[in-house]
């Protein structure tokens, strides 16, 4: 759907430092900075981070010529390339072009309704063997099960049974890449990984641990012969000419951005929800009723997704308010005029989930928890680009279909044998890193 830009576009931008422009503020308080530059100075925000150029756009119109449109214009930020790229590789996330092309049309089968639909009782059995554990009273970190929780799912929908005891080395792996790339990006001078710095050299060694360990769950995945299991798929995968349709560094690249993607955000998005529904007790009596009715004291399956609609929009709405992807950014290969405004080559633009989501043009009260709000397809009835939880456009995430089913199932899983609180201690706040985690944990 095309808008015409709003009347809120402007060219003015923020007071900035003299050295490192608008960086201090953004790294200060990243989703703070972002919706107060939207807000007070419009929807083309011209900001200079330590040099390099920036755009912040808040008009779906505008995001959606960035990300549909013209994203022939585009690529993937540089900051993301250069930082990401040595524990992500040149997956889905990180490839452009024809390569990225060839990528997603050869990864597509792995996530196709049938193939995804089996992978449901896997989620539900880690679940319940997650809900085993707890006891009444026990207080525990619940971002931190959550991440342990996604990782042994997408570890088995991955790898198979036989790699399934993988997840916590490479959930660990992944972590430790989480908190360097968050170290890096807050630098305003990042010395290139080529210099062997301390810090430089621990990065390194974390990306050739991980290597390795990927190495070898790769190639002793080969070795069974049945392809249930996304990475079996891609195994099984051949091109036009026959040929295995992917190399070994591109399989790689494959399972860490599919394993990275396919349980950070969604640990994120489960803990955001858990936390909002510890503060909005008639929010939990009508989803633990929904619940209760629906499985009526049974085990959740596939086949109940669609009738947990209360469920689904409790997500939605935690969704956009918590994004797990807080902010995208594409790079100009090219100059280009996006709604008129025009965009040098090299300039970085931004389009921030937080900020949109929390749009009073588009949500009545936003910062208010309202899961009522998604009633009567308020997805459809929205402007395109306005709520793009998973992305949007062309490089929308493949596994978004994945997700929401694994959300919808573990949430109703949990909700059918426990009552969560907040623990008196609990300090929440949100750490906006390649995802919106909470900086220290969650207590409950």
């Amino acid at each position: 759907m095309n808008l015409p830009v709003s009347s809120r576009a402007t060219s003015s931008s923020p007071k900035g430092h003299w050295l490192v422009g608008h960086f201090r503020g953004f790294r200060t308080d990243p989703l703070g900075y972002l919706t107060t530059c939207a807000r007070e100075h419009g929807d083309a925000v011209p900001l200079n981070f330590a040099g390099r150029k920036i755009l912040l756009i808040s008009d779906p119109a505008l995001i959606g010529e960035v990300l549909l449109t013209r994203h022939r214009s585009f690529r993937k930020h540089a900051a993301l390339r250069e930082q990401a790229r040595p524990a992500l590789g040149n997956g889905l996330l990180l490839s452009e072009g024809d390569e990225w092309q060839r990528q997603r049309q050869r990864t597509t089968p792995a996530f196709r309704g049938e193939r995804v639909a089996g992978y449901g009782q896997i989620m539900v059995d880690h679940a319940q063997s997650m809900c085993a554990t707890w006891k009444d009273g026990q207080t525990i970190d619940l971002h931190a099960q959550m991440m342990a929780l996604t990782s042994r799912i997408v570890t088995r929908c991955l790898f198979g049974s036989e790699l399934a005891d993988k997840s916590d080395e490479v959930a660990a792996a992944m972590e430790r890449f989480s908190v360097a790339f968050k170290s890096r990006m807050d630098s305003a001078l990042r010395i290139p990984l080529s210099i062997p710095t301390p810090a430089n050299r621990r990065y390194i060694r974390n990306v050739t641990g991980l290597d390795e360990l990927l190495a070898g769950i790769i190639e002793t995945r080969r070795k069974p012969a049945s392809h249930d299991d996304l990475l079996g798929s891609l195994l099984a995968a051949t091109g036009e000419d026959g040929k295995p349709a992917f190399t070994d560094r591109q399989l790689r690249d494959q399972v860490a951005t599919l394993f990275f993607a396919g349980h950070e955000t969604t640990a994120n998005a489960l803990s955001w929800t858990h936390w909002l529904l510890t503060t909005h007790p008639d929010t939990l009596a009508l989803l633990e009723s929904e619940v209760d009715r629906v499985l009526d004291g049974r085990v959740a399956t596939v086949g109940d997704v669609p009738q947990l609609r209360y469920c689904s929009q409790v997500l939605d709405e935690s969704m956009r308010l918590m994004p797990p992807a807080w902010v995208l950014g594409r790079e100009a290969i090219e100059p280009v005029t996006i709604g008129g405004i025009p965009v040098a080559r090299g300039t970085t633009v931004l389009m921030s989930q937080w900020v949109m989501h929390r749009d009073p043009r588009w949500f009545a009260e936003p910062e208010r928890f309202t899961p009522e709000r998604w009633a009567d397809d308020l997805a459809q009835r929205l402007p395109a680009y306005v709520y793009f939880p998973f992305g949007a456009g062309p490089r929308i995430c493949i596994g978004a279909h994945f997700a929401r089913m694994e959300m919808v199932l573990l949430l109703a899983t949990m909700v059918a044998g426990f009552r969560l609180r907040l623990a008196p201690d609990a300090k929440v706040e949100p750490l906006p890193t390649l995802t919106l985690r909470p900086r220290h944990g969650l207590r409950m």
